[in-house]
């Protein structure tokens, strides 16, 4: 009589648990949103797309002045009023709470399209966070989380939501690391 021993039911099962622990494994959301987020800051506060790949908006004129520092009348000379002769200086706020303060510099470019950065803290916020059993991309501030969907709604885009290629690019980093633990790389 033949007897044939095998160890299938141990390998079997050693994979089973590989399958299992896939589930609970927070390496694979961490791959996947990390293989995004550089595309994802890029598209939203550099090249001011929205999900779709459509422009955002476009900034107005009042508003260029401002992110520019392009105040038209800044060292002119006042015509009347208590401050003739004197020159003017249009980056100071002329009421308000910091009424005669300087306005901040800004000095970023001269491109109208929407960026959602003016300071850069919200992109600069946007990172890779736990979310309960694995990770995403998200804001750690609540304030930029609400200002996020502020801005969606004012837009009437969705620009907080991975594209098509980003998508596809989390996928496939969620796939290699899927491989990588069930292989114990």
């Amino acid at each position: 009589m033949l007897t044939i021993n095998s160890n299938l039911q141990t390998i079997f099962n050693d994979l089973l648990n590989k399958i299992d622990s896939l589930s609970s494994s927070p390496e694979i959301s961490q791959s996947a949103a990390e293989s995004v987020i550089e595309d994802f800051r890029q598209r939203i506060h550099s090249d001011g797309l929205d999900v779709e790949g459509n422009a955002i908006g476009n900034y107005t004129p009042g508003y260029m002045r401002v992110r520019t520092d392009d105040f038209k009348r800044d060292g002119l000379p006042y015509k009347s009023g208590k401050q003739k002769g004197q020159s003017m200086s249009s980056g100071l706020f002329t009421k308000g709470k910091n009424k005669g303060q300087s306005r901040p510099k800004y000095g970023l470019g001269t491109d109208t399209k929407i960026i959602l950065s003016l300071t850069g803290s919200m992109r600069d916020d946007l990172s890779v966070q736990p979310l309960g059993s694995g990770f995403g991309i998200g804001f750690s501030s609540t304030d930029y989380s609400g200002r996020a969907v502020w801005l969606e709604e004012k837009y009437s885009k969705t620009i907080f939501a991975l594209s098509d290629s980003e998508r596809s690019t989390a996928i496939a980093a969620a796939q290699e690391q899927t491989m990588k633990i069930l292989n114990d790389d």
